[in-house]
């Protein structure tokens, strides 16, 4: 019995050496760390003036690895549209004709360069009296595994002033998104305004009449120079410290003559 013991052991090894190892159960797969987008909750945009958009966005964990091919970056705006400026490299996959919604394609290398070159430009529409919103998904293709992540912003949109016409004392003439309004000082403008509420502009209150230029008078007052572009005539508004007209009448070419001078700069010598 100990023989046969023995050699049925010794059987047991040899078949068992001539079998396979077992297989190794291979370790699950690295999830890619998400993308992220940071956004201010409330961004500051003057009229006017195109400003650059600048986003964060996380770092892609375990890009390299996975082979990453790239990012899709949508952005949409209200009250406003998009401009597009010199930047990394990028292809523009999505332009709309209003400006509102902007796609491009880029390198994930290149990834914060496109956040933070301020390439892509926000313009708030010549009317923009409200806040706007900005929307920014982001979309990164990691070996075939789509991530995305998406942010959201409002736009203040701020009083805008551009000058038309300087004056005496540190007036200025000139318009906002509401429309006239003088400044004394680089002080908050004042929107001029005539019967209920309604405020003055080039198309209002039309017929041809365009104002020129504006000078202060004591008391805080106001007096508005306007010309109407079809006959040559011309006429002046007084309007009181809340830019409200009070008066108007026109201006025979001798009074013109005479009052013109007064909305003029003084001279330097």
């Amino acid at each position: 019995p100990a023989v046969w013991e023995q050699a049925r052991g010794e059987l047991a090894a040899i078949i068992l050496a001539g079998q396979p190892e077992p297989p190794v159960a291979p370790e699950p797969p690295v999830a890619p760390e998400p993308p992220s987008v940071t956004l201010p909750a409330d961004i500051s945009v003057p009229w006017n003036t195109p400003v650059p958009l600048a986003f964060a966005a996380a770092p892609f964990a375990a890009a390299d690895a996975l082979g990453s091919a790239g990012m899709t970056l949508s952005i949409n705006v209200s009250g406003g549209r998009l401009e597009l400026g010199d930047g990394p490299g990028y292809a523009v996959v999505e332009r709309t004709a209003d400006g509102r919604r902007l796609v491009v394609t880029a390198p994930l290398d290149t990834l914060g360069g496109l956040f933070t070159s301020g390439a892509v430009r926000y313009l708030p529409a010549a009317d923009s009296t409200a806040a706007a919103e900005l929307a920014v998904t982001l979309t990164a293709d990691l070996a075939g595994t789509l991530l995305t992540a998406t942010a959201s912003s409002r736009l203040s949109i701020a009083l805008g002033f551009v000058p038309r016409a300087a004056g005496a004392g540190g007036v200025e003439f000139g318009v906002t998104q509401h429309g006239y309004a003088i400044r004394v000082g680089g002080g908050p403008p004042i929107q001029v305004s005539f019967g209920r509420r309604l405020l003055a502009s080039d198309a209002r209150p039309g017929a041809g009449w365009i104002a020129v230029a504006a000078r202060q008078l004591p008391r805080g007052r106001f007096q508005l120079l306007w010309r109407n572009t079809a006959t040559g005539r011309h006429a002046l508004w007084t309007l009181n410290a809340a830019g409200r007209r009070t008066a108007a009448r026109g201006l025979r070419p001798a009074q013109v003559r005479r009052v013109a001078p007064l909305f003029a700069p003084p001279r330097t010598s």
